[in-house]
């Protein structure tokens, strides 16, 4: 799972944070149930190996007085946790989850909204890459956004500024899209009368 899933996690606040009766888990998806207790088991013997004190690792464990605390196993078994924007995954690294941060650091990282160049720009846009990347001289850009900052001594070449505006006028929309689709509980903190 830790090489298949990514985790984003979308609030902050505790009353949102997905908790399921152990009880109802183990009814109504018994294969499932099984396999949240060898995640469990798998995480305690994990940080017994790494000498962590039991009371944390009791504290940390996916289960916890007969409930399965999601966000806690999300981070277990995901390569990589992110919030939707910067100061969300400041916060949390910094608070929500902090303890987790501290034991996997290499796991925390911001995607804001899950948004990349690399797909929003580079894979969407060929011919905007290709002008980015031949005014930069090659396309680290893509995995370094600051590298764009230096673009903006073009700002006064009517040149560039016209094949900018030809590239982003001219585009057409391709019949071969990738949609992203995510389905979300409506959390009651955010339903108004």
């Amino acid at each position: 799972a830790k090489k298949t899933f990514n985790y984003t996690n979308h609030t902050v606040m505790a009353e949102a944070m997905e908790k399921w009766g152990l009880d109802i888990v183990k009814e109504v998806l018994p294969e499932i149930y099984d396999i949240i207790l060898q995640i469990n088991e798998a995480f305690v013997a994990e940080m017994y190996a790494k000498d962590m004190p039991k009371g944390k690792t009791d504290y940390m464990k996916m289960i916890s007085g007969g409930v399965v605390h999601m966000a806690k196993m999300a981070v277990y078994c995901s390569s990589y946790t992110n919030g939707v924007a910067a100061l969300h995954t400041e916060i949390l690294k910094n608070d929500v989850l902090k303890d987790w941060y501290q034991l996997f650091p290499e796991k925390f990282q911001n995607k804001t909204n899950g948004i990349t160049p690399r797909r929003w720009i580079a894979l969407c846009n060929k011919e905007l890459s290709s002008l980015i990347t031949e005014q930069l001289g090659d396309n680290s850009w893509v995995t370094d956004l600051s590298r764009l900052k230096t673009l903006e001594r073009l700002r006064g070449d009517n040149n560039m500024m016209q094949r900018f505006m030809d590239i982003k006028t001219g585009k057409e929309e391709s019949a071969c899209r990738v949609y992203e689709i995510q389905g979300r509980n409506r959390s009651r903190y955010k339903q108004h009368f």
